[in-house]
């Protein structure tokens, strides 16, 4: 691992990095331009099977911020829990290997931190399949950590709270909190947030800006489909309720919450559906089985859920039962 870095920096940009051979100029590029300059860059490399590791050993030569760590594969989740034991900034920022940022995203996120601060959020300008540019992100203000868990709860993900990856955290903030090594792929974001918010002590700051240029590219894994993802979409669902069964008190908050899961399931299911796997589809239907077993992980009525999955399937698929069929 190179470390030529004498002085902690502020920022510890951490970049998990997996077959992303065409893309990592991109980023390091838009990270070498940005007008603040004391920060390091963490990338972590997943066990890439493509030029990955050989392309950030080339970048090393010439970026002296640049610190590279390699691991086998475990996924995003791990690999950002790698760069977090290594970071070395009084801050930490993520980046995903094929995105972007504006020159100022650094500084934008400096410009909320405060001593009482320990979560910034910037906007975000999202760019998809057909280079159409979407922006959407929180308001500029303040908030505590409760309630932004609730309105990750609750909320839709133009909200911003979501992603990890346009947030500065601070890093003993990070380092106070238990993050389960467990497998988590589906919604890891959701999970990593949900477990900050939750326990941090400071407040949460929100920029105005843009800054973060997230890129969709084909073949993303949220793009992919597999059995790893319907297991871990149920893990997602019970640590979701979990924090719900806590945070969400108000009667108008927890109706709210369980049209966002209605929603999120609904939405799901169809991206099985679309992988056109009929052992994914058998797993969903008895993911959902078992989880209409337990009421205490599942807010919603049971019989509803599934009679309204069952009615919105018909809608969305133009009546193709021998899907639907298998949810009741």
């Amino acid at each position: 691992m190179s470390d030529s870095l004498a002085v902690k920096p502020t920022i510890s940009v951490i970049v998990p990095c997996y077959n992303v051979e065409v893309y990592i100029d991109r980023v390091l590029g838009s990270l070498r331009s940005q007008t603040f300059s004391d920060f390091e860059i963490i990338a972590v490399d997943d066990g890439s099977s493509d030029g990955t590791l050989g392309r950030l050993e080339g970048w090393a030569g010439t970026e002296s911020r640049l610190r590279i760590y390699s691991q086998e594969n475990q996924g995003l989740y791990h690999a950002r829990l790698s760069g977090i034991a290594l970071a070395r900034g009084e801050w930490i920022t993520f980046m995903d290997a094929d995105d972007e940022v504006t020159q100022g995203h650094l500084a934008a996120l400096m410009s909320g931190a405060a001593d009482d601060v320990d979560v910034v959020i910037t906007g975000i300008a999202s760019i998809g399949l057909d280079g159409v540019e979407t922006r959407y992100g929180p308001r500029k203000g303040r908030m505590g950590g409760a309630e932004a868990a609730i309105a990750l709860l609750v909320g839709h993900h133009s909200n911003g709270l979501f992603p990890c990856w346009n947030k500065l955290y601070r890093r003993s903030a990070l380092e106070a909190v238990k993050f389960d090594r467990s497998r988590i792929n589906q919604g890891e974001d959701q999970v990593f947030n949900l477990r900050v918010f939750q326990a941090i002590r400071g407040l949460i700051s929100t920029v105005e800006g843009f800054t973060y240029r997230y890129i969709a590219r084909p073949g993303s894994i949220m793009r992919s489909m597999s059995e790893r993802h319907v297991a871990d979409f149920f893990e997602l669902w019970r640590e979701r309720h979990e924090a719900a069964t806590t945070l969400l008190q108000d009667s108008r908050l927890q109706l709210s919450y369980r049209h966002r899961l209605m929603l999120n399931v609904m939405d799901f299911a169809g991206q099985v559906y679309r992988s056109r796997r009929r052992d994914l589809m058998q797993q969903l239907t008895y993911g959902l089985q078992q989880m209409t077993l337990q009421p205490k992980l599942d807010p919603a009525d049971p019989i509803a859920l599934l009679r309204w999955l069952k009615w919105r399937m018909r809608m969305e698929l133009g009546q193709r039962g021998h899907f639907v069929g298998w949810l009741m």
